[in-house]
């Protein structure tokens, strides 16, 4: 299942997000290794540069995981790969590692730099996590925050879902929920921090090697693919970082890759973060490696290589019901909440629209749009749902939506809503039960339930799959448009 408390998660998801740093990318449009020798693709940054959770990855030695987009793009640009990322790396820590190699013509990365052919640089993410975590440190009550306790919180935040109950992580969540506004006022001050390191980074690697092509890529968000409000705050830590990177491009001379967008518009989603045992992991997955060898090798203007023995990108986008005709009344409504990875047929697996949907089945597609981690267990605890509710049990139309609205409120995502609409719009509103008037007003006032002139409710009849399914796209389509 998905997340319990849509804007709770909102702030762990920043969090996350800004734990994964993602760079910009700069290429010269002539990068084209020749064949005789092959030259230097040199890796500098964070955790996406190491493939942080891609399996076999090890802290090191380096080049780290072998599916990591850093061995993908010296394979298929016949380069030879030198990697000096290194995990939870801020951009103060980048420019501080430059400095000393300066100081030190000696050094191995002062000679990785000078015979460097392509230079990529993955770098940001950190630095709004610091932030972040460091927030967090003193709402968990940790008096002395180093880099020992700031790993701690992390390593505990980004299991999050591993080995805790339910009221665990509902805590968790909630105090993170605390210290969300506090960091989202440190994000002006930290981009400009990092505009400053950007522009010594830049210089010095130049400094040392004038004919390297540099490479920033931009941060995607990890979690465009959950619900809105998720989506939106973590795009305010990462777009700020991202401006900086796009805007001082000109001025310091490097060229972006933008992995942000590429990741924004694909079909699927490309990091840990969907996987049940690292829900909250922001780090790319190994078909996001992939992507991201692509855009870089496309921004350096390097044709891939032939009859390489990395696989190319394998990903079947294409989902539906077996039974379901485009004739159907909920075809475009099921089509959209198949894209949305709200529902996810199996194969050859039957929609069966008009069939009485059961309140577990309910239950499971409320917690999937929502993004979630809502359990029948988790309800109960909340005093949602009686000991017996029976999951198995068909579901009324007026207990679909007050089982809505109840996670809803729980997740505080209605916040005010004014101008309340009049369910006696409804032919029928005088049979609506009476715990059920305020949540099916609130549903109708949000556009959640539709209805106009003589139209009726049925609140007393089982909801079908179909309804159920116009309903939590309704749903989806306020989340998505409310402020």
């Amino acid at each position: 299942m998905t997340k319990k408390f849509s804007r709770i998660l909102c702030i762990m998801l920043t969090v996350l997000i800004i734990i994964s740093v993602i760079p910009a990318t700069v290429f010269a449009d002539d990068a084209t290794p020749e064949s005789e020798e092959n030259k230097i693709f040199l890796a500098l940054g964070d955790s996406f540069s190491t493939g942080y959770g891609l399996e076999g990855y090890t802290a090191s030695p380096a080049p780290y995981a072998k599916d990591s987009f850093v061995n993908i793009v010296a394979q298929k640009g016949g380069m030879d790969a030198i990697n000096f990322a290194v995990d939870g790396l801020t951009s103060e820590g980048l420019d501080s590692m430059l400095k000393e190699a300066a100081a030190d013509t000696s050094s191995e990365l002062y000679k990785a730099i000078q015979s460097a052919y392509i230079i990529d640089i993955t770098i940001g993410g950190n630095d709004l996590l610091k932030a972040l975590f460091e927030s967090l440190s003193t709402a968990f009550g940790i008096s002395e925050v180093n880099s020992e306790t700031l790993e701690s919180l992390k390593n505990e935040f980004l299991s999050l879902t591993e080995g805790s109950t339910d009221t665990d992580v509902l805590a968790k969540l909630r105090l993170l929920v605390d210290t969300l506004n506090e960091a989202k006022t440190q994000i002006e001050p930290i981009a400009k921090e990092f505009s400053e390191n950007l522009s010594s980074i830049i210089k010095q690697l130049k400094e040392i090697n004038a004919d390297a092509v540099i490479i920033v890529q931009t941060i995607p968000n990890p979690y465009a693919h959950m619900v809105p409000q998720i989506a939106d705050t973590a795009d305010s830590g990462v777009c700020a970082i991202n401006n900086v990177i796009t805007e001082k491009e000109a001025e310091l001379g490097y060229k972006t890759a933008d992995v942000y967008t590429v990741f924004k518009q694909a079909d699927s989603v490309l990091t840990n973060a969907s996987a049940p045992e690292t829900y909250l992991d922001p780090h790319p997955n190994k078909y996001g490696h992939s992507l991201i060898a692509d855009v870089v090798l496309k921004t350096a203007g390097i044709e891939a290589l032939e009859n390489t023995d990395i696989p190319e990108l394998e990903i079947e986008f294409s989902k539906s019901y077996s039974d379901i005709k485009e004739t159907d009344w909920y075809y475009d409504t099921v089509s959209e909440l198949i894209d949305k990875g709200i529902l996810n047929p199996e194969f050859n697996e039957a929609f069966n629209g008009d069939s009485e949907i059961t309140k577990g089945e309910a239950l499971e597609m409320i917690a999937s749009a929502l993004k979630l981690p809502v359990t029948i267990e988790t309800l109960k605890e909340a005093n949602l749902l009686p000991e017996d509710f029976d999951e198995s049990a068909k579901i009324m139309r007026q207990e679909l939506f007050v089982m809505i609205y109840d996670i809803m409120d729980m997740t505080e995502s209605f916040g005010g809503i004014p101008n309340k609409k009049n369910i006696s719009d409804f032919t029928d509103s005088s049979f609506i039960a009476e715990q059920a008037i305020e949540p099916i007003t609130v549903l109708y006032t949000i556009g959640v339930i539709k209805g106009s002139g003589n139209a009726s409710l049925k609140p007393a009849d089982f909801a079908t799959k179909a309804e159920t399914a116009q309903i939590i796209y309704n749903l989806t389509t306020y989340l998505s448009v409310r402020v």
